[in-house]
């Protein structure tokens, strides 16, 4: 008799992850239930472990009273996000839910329940979504679905923190955003990233990353297309808040990047520590910039054309470890990073284990029963944190190596080199570096590498010498209407801080120089002044001698460095001479003995040569207090050409160590003779009015110094604060465009703090120590004559005006 077959039913990788992600949610939702609110009042939900924003915002944003999430100040909530609030609490209104202006507080609790409810299903929706669209870019065989949504669907940090907040609807987005990508979908997925980005930030980041991608490997147009779809989607939702109320718009996204430490992030841990910083949102945001500014620039001049997923998780892990705080959902983002990028057993239990016991530990923390008030065991806090934070920059730095060294990279296969590539898999995975036509001098001997940069600045100090010194006594003896005789005076070039310096040179840093604030201004220039005071020399004709020699030194391997890199060296000179506020090259400051340190440092660290970089960097340190991130970006200019070898390594290290020695001699001499090593920092808070308050708060109170009772000296000169400051963002764009990774460095880290003051200062002088600024003209002009031509009249013009206010006495910078 025969055997009749039987069929077996076997369910597809997607139908069994989604079966498992429905079996998730539901222990998800049971596990919520005891945290619903069904009565007026408090009770502690975080001993539970079941907290939950959503029924918690619907109250406290009086959404059960009529309130609308568009209402207050500031958003509270994201633009997509709140019109989804609006829509479901209507749904609630619809259902039945006690919504109005006279519901009483009970009726309220029940409208919430409700609309707990209703999120519930929406976010239930939103999971099932994401674990589809993932079998879509996770790990697969061309024409087969990936396995890789079963690690969502069965993730125990999902059943932790899925329903703390509304994470899943953006996550969902986006992930939908990334099938079309892999689908070769490309305008379609920009446009669903674009949406995601209403709903939350983080997509933000996610979308910048999925477009340096398209630019690395696919180009400009490609690139182009992907980033207008992305900007006409992103404004065409934002564009009725923009109409109707921007100041409510402006300040949600003012408070997301500007927040102050909140739970789970260093910056919290720190504060508890004593080491608080209030304005913690922006400082990490403007290093989080500068630090994927730097990288991209790199992947870019390095040929490096790394996979989607890998520099997706670069930006999420990145934004997630210089944060300011870290909510328990926002492992959700960190899982779904790690499975784009590195879906292995050791990254994935490793990001479970820590971020589970982190959402544990943050609700003991808040609860109580983890702090010493409550003397509970707190060091348990601090010890999930940092073991999560850990996790969190192993796994980057795990994805960064994979980066810098794709042959290690696990995931691509010879069927499908990047899983969420989709049209970029027909485009090479490894670029073309471009290589800087430059000079080849190897062959010279050490006076014929050298003879025309010294020539060049010879004639520059000298030339600048002579028509400033001309043009500043013609323009004194012109100005001067009263019946008196012209005069030759030195005395003009004694104007503003040049003052300060003689006094500190011949006094010192007492308490009772300068109004207490002397050591604001760093010791190698008053030293050197007081040097030449000493053997005879009247205190302004020393100074304008150091500045002088400062600038011949600086002249002459500013050419050398613009040949390094590839750049006309005699005009790179021309142009730093005629900067707007070159008058500070000959004046007696400390530009042109800044510049004498900084620009052969990085020349030094640019040919890998660590002890000629140290002593020049130690000549910046002890001049400016910026020197310290000329040593920033020296020191990686020289790891860079020492890796890997160790020698050289430990090499490098030591000679960075040395350079900043004037620092820490500084600091020393001013808790002897002040009390405390950071005087030089104290003195520029309370005497000079140099206190952190955030990029958005120095700008606007710049900027709104219209309305002040100031002169117009004064408004003008704020108003060029403001321009210098753009075309010195301009700057650092450009310079990790280009991929200068040293040079974004110092200049990235000198704006973090010069922007962030109470008020702009002395921006277009800080400028002028951007000695990059000769290298961005020089590439802008090329070798067109007549560009050349247009650009030193308009810069002479401009240098003239300087010349012009600082002589004559006017603020000026």
């Amino acid at each position: 008799m025969p055997v009749k077959p039987t069929t077996r039913f076997r369910l597809s990788p997607i139908g069994l992850s989604v079966l498992a992600g429905t079996g998730l949610f539901l222990l998800l939702f049971l596990r919520s239930v005891p945290c619903v609110q069904t009565t007026p009042g408090t009770f502690d939900r975080y001993l539970l472990a079941c907290y939950s924003d959503v029924q918690t915002s619907f109250l406290t944003l009086g959404l059960g009273a009529g309130a609308s999430p568009f209402d207050g100040d500031a958003l509270a909530l994201s633009p997509l996000l709140a019109l989804v609030v609006f829509a479901t609490t209507r749904l609630a209104t619809v259902l039945g839910a006690p919504v109005s202006g006279a519901a009483t507080q009970q009726a309220q609790v029940d409208a919430s329940v409700t609309f707990f409810a209703l999120t519930t299903v929406g976010l239930f929706v939103c999971f099932l979504t994401l674990i589809v669209a993932t079998g879509f870019f996770g790990r697969r065989t061309p024409g087969r679905l990936s396995r890789d949504p079963l690690l969502i669907a069965a993730s125990p940090i999902v059943l932790a923190v899925g329903l703390i907040s509304w994470d899943l609807f953006p996550l969902a987005l986006t992930a939908v955003g990334l099938a079309l990508l892999a689908t070769r979908r490309s305008v379609p997925a920009a446009l669903v990233l674009a949406v995601a980005s209403c709903a939350g930030t983080m997509p933000i980041g996610i979308s910048l990353a999925v477009f340096v991608a398209v630019g690395l490997r696919a180009g400009r147009y490609p690139a182009a297309k992907f980033g207008a779809a992305w900007v006409a989607g992103f404004l065409a939702i934002h564009l009725p808040l923009v109409y109707t109320d921007f100041g409510r718009l402006w300040g949600y996204y003012r408070g997301q990047a500007g927040a102050e430490p909140g739970f789970g992030s260093l910056w919290y841990l720190a504060k508890l520590w004593g080491f608080d910083q209030p304005h913690a949102g922006s400082v990490g945001f403007a290093v989080l910039a500068i630090a994927l500014g730097c990288f991209f620039g790199f992947l870019r001049t390095t040929g490096r054309r790394p996979r989607v997923g890998s520099l997706i998780a670069v930006v999420v892990l990145s934004t997630v470890v210089l944060g300011p705080a870290f909510p328990p959902q926002t492992g959700l983002w960190v899982l779904f990073a790690v499975i784009v990028a590195r879906p292995f057993r050791r990254e994935l239990v490793a990001v479970t284990i820590t971020q589970v016991c982190y959402t544990l530990a943050v609700w003991g923390w808040i609860d109580g029963a983890l702090t010493s008030t409550q003397s509970g065991p707190y060091w348990l806090y601090w010890l999930a944190l940092l073991a999560r934070v850990g996790v969190e920059v192993w796994v980057l730095a795990a994805v960064l190596w994979d980066v810098l060294r794709p042959a290690r990279d696990k995931v691509p296969t010879a069927d499908l080199v990047d899983p969420i590539g989709g049209e970029l898999n027909d485009h090479p995975r490894f670029g073309t570096a471009p290589q800087p036509a430059r000079s080849d001098t190897s062959g010279l001997s050490l006076w014929g590498r050298w003879r025309r940069p010294l020539a060049a600045a010879a004639i520059a100090v000298v030339v600048t010498r002579i028509t400033f010194f001309i043009g500043a006594y013609v323009i004194q003896w012109l100005m001067t209407t009263e019946q008196t005789k012209p005069e030759f005076k030195w005395d003009i070039w004694m104007q503003w801080d040049a003052h300060h310096f003689v006094t500190i040179a011949q006094e010192g840093y007492g308490p009772e120089i300068v109004g207490g604030n002397a050591p604001a201004f760093f010791p190698l220039f008053p030293m050197a002044l007081r040097a030449l005071i000493a053997v005879g020399l009247e205190p302004v004709h020393a100074g304008l001698l150091i500045s002088a020699v400062g600038t011949f030194v600086a002249s002459a391997y500013l050419y050398r460095l613009a040949e390094l890199h590839g750049f006309d060296g005699e005009r790179s000179v021309v142009y730093l001479m005629l900067f707007p506020t070159a008058v500070f090259l000959v004046a007696p400051y400390t530009e042109a003995l800044f510049l004498a340190g900084a620009i052969p440092a990085f020349y030094y660290g640019l040919k890998g040569r660590p002890w000629p970089a140290a002593l020049f960097t130690a000549v910046a340190v002890g001049t400016r207090t910026v020197g310290l991130f000329v040593l920033l970006g020296v020191a990686i200019e020289l790891a860079r050409r020492a890796w890997p070898s160790w020698r050289k390594m430990a090499s490098a290290v030591a000679a960075m160590v040395v350079a900043s020695l004037p620092f820490w001699a500084y600091g020393l001499y001013l808790a002897k003779v002040r009390g405390s090593f950071w005087t030089f920092m104290d003195v520029q808070r309370t005497g000079w009015g140099r206190d952190f308050t955030g990029f958005t708060d120095g700008f606007l109170a710049t900027w709104n110094t219209w309305q002040g009772d100031y002169s117009a000296n004064q408004i003008f000169t704020w108003r060029l604060e403001v321009v210098f400051a753009a075309l010195s963002l301009v700057l650092l764009v450009w310079l990790m465009w280009r991929g200068y990774l040293g040079y974004s460095i110092y200049v990235g880290a000198t704006l973090l703090i010069g922007l962030s003051n109470a008020w702009y200062y002395s921006t277009p002088r800080l400028a002028l120590a951007f000695f990059p600024f000769a290298f961005m003209v020089a590439a802008f002009v090329g070798k067109r004559e007549r560009a050349h031509t247009y650009t030193v009249l308009t810069m002479t013009v401009f240098a003239t005006v300087g010349l012009v206010a600082y002589t004559r006495g006017a603020w000026f910078f």
